[in-house]
């Protein structure tokens, strides 16, 4: 073989290296990422917290501040972040109280119809939603439109046939992981989400705390309103910029306020983060390529 065609044998290998890297960082990146107010968790604006000490001893118990969606091969890493965590009930993954709702849109068709009675909110009729996640202390489980008004209420996990058995969930702080397959969510890419967090109940509807007119021990209460037929079970959600939580949960007068989801699109920073890998790799591949074709000169 001739000695010319080492150098570029070398710089082959080099680059497929180079693009096998930018691969991998490209699959573990958090593609998006979003933030909520502190300080919110209180539905319309005039929920107060249930009195009973597992509740009053801390507060942003139900406060999410920031969600976000890491991409690592076939699988998604969904991260939730809470203004404070606690286990009081003894949760097998690490947290007790908050009860997780995501209902994505990600393809053609689907519903507008909640999956069960229970958050008392209307969704945007332009975005149907196709999956849906509830993540609470115990489990996780994932439905479609077809599953609707089939589930009963089990609380035993293992003998409900919507548990996602495989999925992973861990506590980091006051952050809840998520680890799912792709073919459980869907694709998450240029998906439109709407997250939603309530109070777990196990006997509530859909597993969501009450709200009632006066203050309870198990119950949250709103002092303001003389009608909470209509009134949300949400405590806070994710919502679009342009939005504000009170005014949108607080429009329960008439009918079940009707709530907006959010577009999950890739963040800037991951090509930022690619490009630095891509510079790097390149400063490190060009010496070693000179150096290489200056010895096989001299050979």
């Amino acid at each position: 073989m001739e000695k010319g065609f080492f150098p570029i044998i070398i710089t082959l290998i080099m680059v497929l290296s180079l693009f096998n890297m930018v691969k991998a960082a490209e699959e573990d990146q958090v593609f998006f990422s979003i933030t909520d107010p502190t300080g919110d968790d209180y539905g319309p604006g005039t929920y107060k917290y249930p009195t009973n000490e597992v509740f009053r001893s801390h507060k942003g118990l139900f406060d999410i501040t920031g969600f976000s969606v890491k991409r690592d091969n076939e699988e998604y890493l969904l991260r939730f972040s809470l203004k404070k965590l606690t286990n009081p009930w003894k949760g097998k993954f690490g947290f007790s109280l908050p009860l997780i709702q995501l209902y994505i849109d990600n393809q053609e068709g689907g519903s507008t119809e909640l999956f069960k009675e229970g958050a008392n909110v209307r969704l945007d009729p332009r975005y149907p939603w196709d999956r849906l996640l509830k993540i609470c202390g115990w489990w996780v489980r994932a439905y479609q439109p077809e599953d609707r008004n089939k589930e009963v209420n089990f609380w035993n996990a293992e003998e409900n046939p919507w548990d996602v058995s495989d999925a992973r969930v861990e506590v980091e702080g006051n952050d809840i992981l998520v680890r799912l397959k792709g073919e459980v969510t869907g694709k998450m890419e240029n998906a439109r989400v709407y997250l939603i967090v309530g109070s777990f109940d196990p006997f509530g509807p859909d597993h969501f705390r009450s709200v009632e007119r006066e203050l309870s021990s198990w119950s949250f209460a709103d002092l303001t309103h003389d009608n909470l037929d209509k009134a949300p079970r949400v405590i806070d959600l994710v919502l679009p910029a342009n939005r504000d939580q009170a005014e949108v949960l607080g429009d329960f007068v008439d009918d079940y306020p009707l709530i907006y989801p959010f577009q999950i699109r890739e963040s800037g920073n991951m090509f930022i983060s690619l490009n630095k890998h891509l510079y790097f790799l390149l400063l490190l591949i060009i010496p070693l390529v000179i150096v290489v074709r200056k010895y096989w000169r001299n050979v």
